[in-house]
């Protein structure tokens, strides 16, 4: 999600072209009829006003260079009885406000696409776990709800998988919190490369609890998924000499999918998996629940 702080004309380069060249011509002749030219640069000032909508910064110094052109040329063709220093201090004024506004003109685009660029940062941090760099949990929240409307309109089943590091506070007590937050982006990492479909979020739920949320998948091809969460784990062989299940680092998942019904609410999917979750670890960890809900 991205929220657009600039918008900019689309103009094509060939009209972009034809309004500069016709605007500038008809405040040329507009120039060439006052008298003493006394008024003659304001056309031109006006018209370097036109790269604010301009899209990229050169076509405003182009524009700001034809400008000033035309305005020494409106000089050459002045009035041969008008005052000499009352058109030059014209012709000054104008060439100055005329490079003051493209300045200022450029400065402003560069901040704003500064600004830009800061927005889509900090937006995607907002969104972001700072530790495994995986979608965190506001994220997961945002695109629950947007899956569960779609779930719901299209009656298509919808999976949640919740996985927990076994023995997690062991491994920080034994190996210190520092390896623990290696741990946790071992693991994320290797969480992040089971699911291929860009329509899959895997998320860090909190703590050492991380989630995948599964559109259109049923609990069949969602219990796969869970198991291969599982084997990639274990592929990752980190040492854990306090786990009673295992000598590697593993988890405890439950597995569930609903197909959600008019009325019902994305907790309920999030409640019935952490259940499956939990049960998982009472019956002795290092393993997969898993189970189909019928939501009334």
């Amino acid at each position: 999600m991205h929220y657009n702080t600039h918008k900019s004309l689309s103009i094509p380069p060939f009209v972009l072209l034809g309004i500069i060249v016709s605007s500038c011509s008809l405040f040329f002749l507009f120039d060439l009829a006052l008298p003493l030219g006394v008024a003659g640069g304001v056309p031109y000032v006006a018209t370097v006003l036109i790269g604010i909508w301009l899209p990229i910064w050169w076509h405003t110094v182009v524009l700001a260079i034809l400008v000033s052109i035309l305005t020494g040329l409106g000089f050459l063709f002045s009035e041969p009885g008008s005052v000499l220093w009352i058109v030059l201090t014209n012709r000054a004024l104008a060439l100055f406000v005329i490079w003051t506004t493209t300045i200022l003109l450029l400065f402003n685009k560069k901040a704003e696409k500064e600004l830009i660029h800061l927005n889509k940062e900090l937006e995607q941090f907002s969104f972001q776990d700072g530790l495994t760099e995986l979608a965190n949990r506001r994220m997961f929240d945002l695109t629950l709800d947007r899956e569960w409307g779609r779930s719901q309109r299209d009656q298509l089943p919808l999976s949640l998988i919740m996985l927990d590091i076994d023995f997690f506070k062991q491994y920080n007590d034994h190996y210190g919190h520092q390896q623990g937050d290696v741990c946790l982006k071992q693991i994320a990492q290797a969480l992040n490369g089971v699911s291929k479909r860009s329509m899959d979020l895997i998320a860090r739920y909190g703590g050492e609890e991380f989630v995948v949320l599964l559109p259109n998948t049923n609990n069949k091809q969602a219990i796969q998924l869970a198991k291969q969460c599982c084997s990639v784990v274990v592929e990752k062989q980190l040492p854990h000499n306090l786990s009673t299940v295992s000598d590697v680092v593993t988890i405890s998942v439950g597995v569930g999918t609903v197909i959600p019904s008019v009325g019902s609410e994305p907790s309920t999917l999030v409640n019935f998996s952490d259940k499956l979750l939990y049960q998982a670890k009472n019956n002795g960890r290092n393993q997969v629940e898993y189970q189909y809900k019928e939501i009334d």
